[in-house]
C-alpha cells in the first residue's frame, strides 16, 4: 500500500471512503455529501487542524484512511496529534492496510 498525506486533489477519493465509514455500522448512515465535503476541506486546506492520510493499493485503488487532529496541549505547551478515525474498506481488511496507515501516522 501507498500512504500520502492527503490534499484536496484526493477529495472525490476521501469523500467516498468517509462516506463507507460513516455507514460501515448499524447506528449510522453516511452524511449528505455536501457536510463530509465542506467538514474535509477544513481540514485540508488547514494544517494546523490536522491531517489526513489516505492509502492506496500500488495501482491506485483508494483502501483507507487516517484522519489525525491536532490537538492543543498545555503540558507540551504545542498541538499534539491524536488519531481519531482509522477506517479500511471491508474488502481490504486483515491484509495489513490499517495497520500500515497507523504506522505511518506515528511516523509523521
Amino acid at each position: 500500500m501507498i500512504v500520502s498525506t492527503a490534499s484536496k486533489a484526493d477529495l472525490t477519493q476521501l469523500l467516498e471512503l468517509v462516506a463507507e465509514y460513516q455507514a460501515d455500522g448499524e447506528e449510522f448512515e453516511a452524511l449528505p455529501e455536501k457536510v463530509n465535503q465542506d467538514y474535509l476541506t477544513e481540514i485540508l486546506e488547514n494544517d494546523r487542524l490536522g491531517q489526513v492520510l489516505i492509502g492506496r493499493t500500488s495501482s491506485g485503488v483508494p483502501v483507507g484512511f487516517l484522519l489525525m487532529y491536532l490537538t492543543p496541549s498545555t503540558l507540551e505547551a504545542k498541538r499534539v496529534p491524536t488519531i481519531l478515525d482509522l477506517f479500511v474498506r471491508p474488502t481490504q481488511r486483515e491484509k495489513g492496510f490499517g495497520r500500515q496507515l497507523f504506522d505511518h501516522a506515528i511516523k509523521w
